[in-house]
């Protein structure tokens, strides 16, 4: 979630309790970056985590927050890996990716320049259908890893795939948000529509990304 109550409350525009996201990518900052946000909430100026019982409304994920670490938030309580059980059936993720889903559809998606600049953090908003792929790669160190967050039409659900062992690991067992603070984010795009945003992201690419949606 955005940590500083400079930004507008635009994650989840009072659908807070009714919507995905405030994500995935989703995250916050360590070296020079956002502080990272306890997991059990309750700090000033943080929001607190949605309950377990709002969990089928998709909570707050995900979140990605880029700066020196990529953060991609998936509330445990609503994000559930897919396994060979899961019906309908997931896509097959690419090499040792894993997919986790949840039920409904992101409906919008911003992201914001996050780089404490006077008027850095106006949103810019990212065109979503109900079969849009969002595609962020990251970057660093000569490796890259993907997060790809996709609205199955068909399942009515958010399928999230991404390398969760050596790309985006847990920030500890049983964590919902997965780090890896080698990465930024090197380019963010979107199918159906086809659109290219890493023009518009600040030089040094670090911003905030999130999407919203509805059960």
């Amino acid at each position: 979630m955005r940590q500083h109550n400079s930004k507008p409350p635009l994650r989840i525009p009072s659908l807070r309790h009714s919507a995905i996201l405030a994500a995935s990518l989703m995250m916050l900052m360590y070296a020079g970056c956002r502080s990272p946000q306890p997991e059990t909430g309750g700090d000033k100026g943080i929001h607190p985590l949605p309950s377990p019982e709002q969990g089928l409304d998709l909570g707050d994920t995900p979140i990605v927050i880029s700066g020196g670490s990529v953060h991609l938030e998936l509330n445990n309580a609503t994000f559930k890996l897919c396994t060979a059980a899961t019906a309908p059936q997931c896509p097959t993720p690419a090499g040792t990716n894993v997919m986790y889903w949840a039920p409904g559809k992101i409906t919008a998606s911003n992201f914001y320049d996050d780089n404490d600049l006077p008027g850095a953090e106006l949103p810019h908003a990212i065109t979503i259908t109900d079969t849009s792929i969002i595609t962020i790669k990251c970057a660093g160190g000569g490796d890259s890893g993907d997060i790809v967050i996709t609205n199955d039409k068909t399942g009515h659900r958010v399928l999230v795939e991404f390398d969760e062992t050596g790309k985006f690991k847990p920030l500890h067992p049983g964590a919902f948000r997965r780090v890896s603070r080698k990465f930024k984010i090197d380019t963010l795009k979107t199918q159906n529509p086809t659109t290219d945003y890493t023009p518009s992201l600040p030089p040094n690419k670090k911003v905030i990304i999130e999407l919203t949606g509805t059960p």
